[in-house]
């Protein structure tokens, strides 16, 4: 027969075994997962577009999953590309469209499934969440900056070749500004011809190298785009007037605007940092994700830059 205290006794032992058997299972617990990660989804007409590399970077760098439409079979169009995107769930859309048309169309795309897009470069904010240089930003003062020097070099009226492209009426809008300034600072501007197909920079080069082959003078080429830009300064380079026509435009490419800055180069720009545009469009789709339509908007940082700049 048990005493009182041996009662006691082994009633204390049974609790404390008891506890020691919860602190096993305890420790025994599988660690608890981890959120998912937010999902964005890029759609790119070309997967060797260095902002590819900016975009990826950038979502690391925020701890949200990109997923990059057609990167595991080979470039897909990109209306496809947005199909297959939104039935992987994506929270968001970034965007680098081809085409105003196709911003368009797949812009009503994603609202139909009540996915927000974010227009990477092109679209000056008019279909929603963009991010970008807008083609008004310093536009102007590259003009004259470009005016003094020409006029510097003893150009009173010089005569100018446009490239642009027919696609993007920002384009447009960027050139006309700055061909004013440039006239505004020389008194006048000879437009020798518009090349309104350069899409890229190769086919920038071509038009160019042709262009240039037949003409007698020019005095400067002014673009509207990174890649027309970068073509305009590779066909000048290796032309008749390598030593004498300048070189108006935009960029994004570290390299370029190097040479722009060197001392006696005949190179101006409106430059901005693509690692920057890669983390501007990362915030603005988070953005958009969460209904903030002031911060879905964004337009990245920009300088002249020019001789000895």
């Amino acid at each position: 027969m048990q005493t009182p205290r041996t009662t006691k006794v082994i009633s204390l032992l049974a609790l404390l075994g008891a506890a020691g058997c919860h602190r096993g299972a305890s420790g025994d617990a599988k660690p608890a997962e981890r959120p998912a990660l937010t999902r964005l989804g890029l759609s790119i007409a070309d997967l060797s577009d260095s902002r590819v590399a900016a975009l990826r970077s950038a979502a690391r760098d925020a701890h949200v999953e990109l997923v990059v439409g057609g990167a595991t079979v080979g470039v897909k169009p990109q209306p496809l590309q947005v199909a297959e995107l939104l039935e992987a769930h994506v929270a968001a859309l970034l965007l680098v469209p081809s085409s105003p048309d196709l911003l368009h169309e797949l812009a009503q795309t994603a609202a139909s499934k009540s996915v927000p897009l974010v227009a990477i470069g092109r679209g000056d904010g008019r279909v929603g969440a963009w991010v970008g240089l807008k083609s008004g930003t310093l536009a102007k003062e590259a003009g004259e900056a470009a005016g003094r020097a020409l006029r510097k070099a003893g150009c009173e009226k010089p005569r100018v070749i446009v490239v642009e492209t027919s696609r993007w009426p920002e384009t447009s809008r960027r050139i006309e500004a700055t061909l004013k300034a440039i006239e505004g600072e020389c008194g006048g501007v000879e437009v020798v011809v518009r090349l309104n197909q350069c899409e890229t920079q190769a086919e920038t080069e071509r038009l160019l190298d042709e262009g240039l082959a037949r003409t007698s003078s020019i005095d400067a080429i002014v673009a509207a785009d990174p890649a027309p830009t970068a073509g305009a300064w590779s066909a000048v380079a290796r032309s008749a007037f390598k030593d004498r026509a300048f070189v108006v435009g935009v960029t994004d490419d570290a390299a370029l605007v190097e040479k722009a800055r060197a001392a006696a180069s005949r190179l101006i720009v409106v430059a901005w940092k693509r690692d920057e545009l890669g983390t501007k469009a990362i915030e603005a789709a988070l953005a958009a994700t969460k209904g903030d339509a002031a911060r879905s908007l964004q337009e990245v940082g920009a300088t002249v830059v020019a001789a000895g700049g």
